[in-house]
């Protein structure tokens, strides 16, 4: 678990688990990715150059986590044409409630598959 992920699971059941946490968790943001992905939701389809202003690291770094961040499902790369010829990448998150949705069932999917393997692989010998 991540971070502050982890810190989320770890307070006081008083406390709550915050929203933020419970996706950062299930789909393992790192605080720089929750925090590009902040960013991207504010400001719209953005460029790596933007995203690597942002962070204050180099367009390497910025890319590097871009693409975790369309790999876990919440932010999207288009292709653009530039008219006297050659491309650039536009990036930009994924619809929030959409992620919410998705984060819902990856957690009904975990749910299900830990209430299956306690049924049938719980058992103790007569000799324990």
């Amino acid at each position: 678990m991540e971070g502050s992920a982890l810190k989320a699971f770890t307070k006081s059941p008083s406390d709550g688990i915050a929203c933020e946490d419970v996706i950062k968790c299930v789909l393992a943001i790192s605080e720089e990715g929750w925090g590009i992905f902040h960013h991207l939701v504010k400001k719209g389809p953005t460029r790596v150059d933007d995203v690597a202003e942002y962070l204050g690291k180099d367009r390497s770094t910025a890319y590097r986590e871009l693409h975790k961040l369309i790999n876990c499902g919440i932010c999207t790369k288009e292709q653009n044409s530039i008219k006297e010829g050659g491309y650039y990448f536009l990036y930009q998150s994924k619809d929030v409630e959409k992620i919410r949705e998705e984060t819902e069932k990856c957690i009904d999917a975990t749910y299900d598959q830990l209430k299956q393997a306690i049924k049938s692989n719980f058992s103790f010998s007569s000799s324990d």
